[in-house]
């Protein structure tokens, strides 16, 4: 595996969102051995159900901290949209 990370500054700023997360999955998409690649390409409902199994788990074992964490997300994102509606100045996160 590289040593390859994804850098958000190397995104135009003038580009449209759409672009710029084609960027970000291409970029993730290149970190990804052609071997995986190919058996995902072959076997593509053996991975779906390989994640779904995986995110059941994840889901069972750390939901708490999922669904807190995605709150907390939420509510800094509502804070920070009312703020900026409300004439405050928009802060970088």
């Amino acid at each position: 595996m590289t040593d390859e990370t994804i850098h958000p500054q190397e995104l135009q700023e003038d580009a449209p969102l759409e672009e710029g997360v084609a960027m970000i999955l291409e970029q993730i998409e290149e970190m990804v051995p052609p071997v995986v690649r190919t058996q995902v390409a072959k076997h593509p409902l053996t991975f779906v159900l390989l994640g779904l199994g995986v995110g059941l788990f994840l889901g069972a074992k750390k939901g708490d901290e999922l669904l807190s964490a995605g709150a907390a997300m939420l509510t800094s994102a509502v804070a920070a949209n009312f703020s900026a509606m409300l004439g405050g100045e928009a802060r970088d996160q």
